[in-house]
């Protein structure tokens, strides 16, 4: 129970408050405490637990926290933490810290005017909700101490009861926290809480045997077996490994009375193996027999002979009988077959003259003699090279060193003889040099391979001639009497120079253009269509000024054995005698007559070779060329008188 005093105070406080606040205090919730520990270690929370939701004024408040005397513990309270010192401030009582009974006990209270909607933000309390309002830590444990919020006959006797009023009026509930301990509160393996018996020191087994004994995790007290070489924990123990020093022993362990022994090492090398001197074992060889181990640990065998007896006479080496009678001299050979000597081509057992081996058959064409199967000496035939047996017979390819030659073969006589490779590569091929070819070139005939296997050809001329002279700019005849230096053009046309009036080939003497017809009263003189050099006269042939009858029209001579008479320059009408070879020698009476007179033709006309100062009276032949009708004049001109500068008559032409 509250004391009355303190009730008085509480209910005079509770009753101005709850005056001052009004109707709005009606109705507060109770309110649980109680004590826990802090997520940070060492550190106590007290919690209140209201059963409806406030945030008006907490008007007092009073707890009493307890813990264990023995545990040497304090609440440090200068480090205390409040939730919200502004709506109430808690304190710790001015009394301190109080030992009662064993137990330590420190008392708080709080007085508050504030409503916590206003004084403390975030800090109202909610319905069945636990709310934090102090964290206070614990100091100097050196122990394990049991703490808690606490209603028991200290408190009461000393007024220190929990106790909470809100808005003035008492709305204590109950402490819903139990004890918890904080420290060192774990009972040690002898179940002494807080004792130094604990997993991993030290503690007695009892068992002389162990050392190093302490408590397990299970707080059972184990020791460490002292081990042959008197270690506590040690690895020697009975079964183990060891070394008792002997070189003749393997595998030493401790016996059960931590003696090393090891087992005797074996032929084998294995201790405590089976493989010891006198017993049987396998020296690996197939062809010994009753194989043991020696005092020296060696594997020695009996020599197994050659009919399968251990130990047996019949050794390699030894007498037997191989059951032929080609043979003589029978003995077991290194693999036991009974072997003899062949008895050879000249009857010796084991001679060297047996079949394959060298002999002489006598034979001077042949070589490497050797008996054969059947013991008959042949030889081998020599080739072209001196090899008995060789490939080089007659016939057979070889090489004459001649790179101009091919499918060089050995003839009868040894000789190595090859066919000249042709101009295509053929040994023994046509295509020799001056053989026919074709060099492909369509301008070119008669190919042939030159010395040096080329294939040339000659070029075909302007006649189609291969290697024929009538190439381009060579001499031709174009078949045209008014034309010379004829020649032939890169087209392989033959075209000649057209003869002027002069007689010359390409001459500009041409009809129409100026000449000198030597008549000193004839004027503006050219060459008419017909080469005749004409002027005109004032007065005409016949005298009469004007006159028709100028040089070159038609007159008429008189003589009726000339015809197409015109005038001359000199005005004589000359008219066409008639067409014989004695009448062309009549004008040329100084000459003698070539030795076949050619009778001129319309299309001809005769003409004697020009003369020369040094014989102005020629007895040359008679010259008669195709003239076109065209260039057929209508009169004989008569040989000009011979000319005192030049020495020389013009030709005599019979013309028509």
């Amino acid at each position: 129970m509250f004391s009355k005093s303190r009730t008085r105070s509480r209910s005079f406080w509770g009753a101005l408050l709850a005056l001052s606040l009004g109707t709005g205090a009606t109705a507060q919730p109770l309110v649980d405490i109680g004590l826990f520990p802090n997520a940070s270690p060492n550190t106590l929370e007290v919690r209140v637990r209201p059963d409806a939701s406030f945030n008006q004024v907490v008007s007092s408040l009073t707890f009493t926290i307890r813990w264990n005397n023995a545990s040497g513990a304090s609440l440090d309270v200068n480090a205390i933490t409040q939730f919200c010192p502004g709506g109430f401030f808690i304190s710790p009582s001015g009394d301190g810290e109080i030992v009662d009974g064993g137990f330590r006990y420190y008392t708080f209270n709080a007085f508050g005017f504030a409503q916590l909607s206003a004084a403390c933000s975030g800090q109202a309390w909610s319905a069945n909700t636990e709310r934090v309002i102090m964290t206070i830590p614990v100091i100097n444990n050196t122990g394990c101490a049991t703490f808690n919020i606490v209603n028991d006959g200290y408190t009461q006797a000393n007024n220190k009861d929990y106790f909470i009023s809100l808005n003035g009026l008492d709305r204590t509930d109950v402490i819903y926290s139990t004890a918890f301990n904080i420290g060192n509160c774990t009972p040690d393996c002898l179940g002494v809480i807080g004792g130094p018996a604990l997993p991993g020191t030290a503690c007695n087994d009892g068992n002389a045997n162990t050392g190093n004994d302490t408590w397990n995790a299970s707080c059972v007290c184990v020791g460490q077996l002292i081990d042959c070489l008197g270690v506590p924990g040690g690895s020697a123990l009975p079964g183990t490994a060891c070394d008792d020093g002997l070189a003749t022993t393997g595998n030493d362990t401790y016996d059960a009375n931590c003696n090393c022994v090891g087992q005797l090492i074996d032929c084998l090398g294995v201790p405590g193996g089976s493989a010891l001197p006198g017993t049987a074992c396998n020296d690996g060889n197939a062809n010994t027999g009753n194989d043991t181990w020696s005092a020296n640990c060696t594997c020695v065998g009996q020599l197994i002979d050659c009919l399968g007896v251990p130990g047996g006479s019949a050794l390699p080496g030894t007498a037997c009988n191989d059951g032929n009678a080609n043979t003589g001299n029978d003995t077991w050979d290194a693999n036991c077959t009974c072997v003899g000597q062949l008895i050879d081509c000249l009857g010796v057992p084991g001679g060297s003259a047996l079949p394959g081996t060298a002999c002489n058959d006598g034979n001077a064409n042949t070589g490497n003699d050797t008996w054969s199967a059947n013991c008959t000496c042949v030889g081998q035939l020599i080739d072209c090279l001196g090899v008995p047996g060789g490939s080089a017979l007659p016939g057979t390819a070889c090489n004459d060193g001649n790179a101009n030659t091919g499918n060089d073969t050995y003839d009868a006589n040894c000789n190595c003889v090859g066919q000249l490779i042709d101009c295509l590569g053929v040994p023994g091929g046509s295509a020799l040099p001056g053989t026919a070819c074709n060099d492909g070139n369509a301008n070119t005939g008669n190919d042939t391979w030159s010395a040096n296997c080329t294939c040339v050809g000659q070029l075909i001329d302007c006649l189609g001639v291969p290697g024929g002279s009538a190439l381009p700019g060579t001499a031709c005849n174009d078949g045209n009497a008014n034309t010379g230096n004829d020649t032939w053009d890169a087209n392989c046309t033959c075209v000649g120079q057209l003869i002027d009036c002069l007689g010359v080939p390409g001459g500009s003497a041409l009809p129409g253009t100026a000449c000198d017809d030597g008549n000193p009263n004839s004027s503006n003189d050219v060459y008419d269509a017909n080469c005749n050099c004409s002027g005109t006269l004032p007065n005409d042939c016949l005298g009469v000024p004007g006159g028709t009858a100028q040089p070159g029209t038609a007159c008429d001579d008189g003589n009726a054995n000339t015809g197409n008479d015109t005038w001359s320059a000199n005005c004589t009408c000359v008219g066409h005698a008639d067409r014989t070879a004695s009448a062309c020698w009549a004008v040329a009476p100084c000459r003698a007559p070539p030795a076949t007179m050619v009778t001129p033709t319309a299309a001809t006309m005769c003409m004697m070779p020009t003369a020369t100062a040094a014989a102005p009276c020629r007895t040359t032949a008679w010259v008669f060329r195709v003239v076109p009708l065209s260039r057929v004049r209508p009169a004989m001109t008569a040989m000009p008188t011979r000319a005192t500068t030049s020495g020389m008559r013009t030709a005599c032409a019979w013309v028509s």
